[in-house]
């Protein structure tokens, strides 16, 4: 998978919780004005480890609150799906 791919597939997850919303690729996905909460993140990514058959939140270990966006998500499950675990 490619981080196009895994970027489709964090926006289909986010959309369950905000509906149709445009948002751009280096927007900081925790900030409060695009409703989403931080208890929808266990939602969305135990539903992405189901999907992709990954520990993704692995991810969260190294990451800053400013990396929580599409582009960084995207890579950074890109480099574990690549990754031998």
């Amino acid at each position: 998978m490619d981080t196009k791919e895994i970027e489709k597939i964090i926006r289909i997850h986010i959309t369950e919780f905000i509906g149709e919303k445009k948002i751009a690729n280096n927007a900081n996905l925790l900030d409060s004005s695009l409703g989403l909460y931080i208890n929808d993140w266990l939602y969305i990514f135990t539903d992405l480890e189901k999907e992709l058959k990954k520990p993704v939140c692995k991810i969260l270990e190294n990451m800053e609150c400013t990396d929580f966006t599409i582009d960084c998500l995207s890579k950074r499950i890109v480099d574990l799906i690549n990754m031998a675990i």
